[in-house]
């Protein structure tokens, strides 16, 4: 996706790659380095805002873990929240990505 400037409200203008033009809250992208991880033990969610994840998995993990050891992440499903990092590993090949 390629992003405008946002504006004082918080929205910004946007293309996606298939042409698709509109406006969309800033706050619903992130704008940073993201990398495919393995997912070594499942995790059930306890919280509305983590991600229930199932081992040997790939999810997409979005920048460094917080003080406390959780990252942001999706899974392939296109679900979107935290996780304990310490449940992943870096993927070696990116190629087998289902993102």
């Amino acid at each position: 996706m390629k992003l405008g400037e946002p504006n004082l409200e918080g929205w910004c203008h946007g293309r996606k790659s298939d042409g698709c033009v509109g406006l969309f809250p800033v706050d619903y992208v992130f704008q940073g380095h993201a990398e495919v991880v393995q997912v070594k033990y499942s995790y059930t969610a306890v919280d509305s805002d983590e991600l229930t994840l199932t081992a040997d998995e790939q999810i997409l993990k979005f920048g460094e873990p917080d003080s406390q050891g959780w990252c942001q992440g999706r899974t392939n499903d296109g679900s979107f929240g935290v996780f304990p990092i310490e449940y992943v590993v870096q993927e070696e090949n990116h190629k087998s990505s289902k993102f």
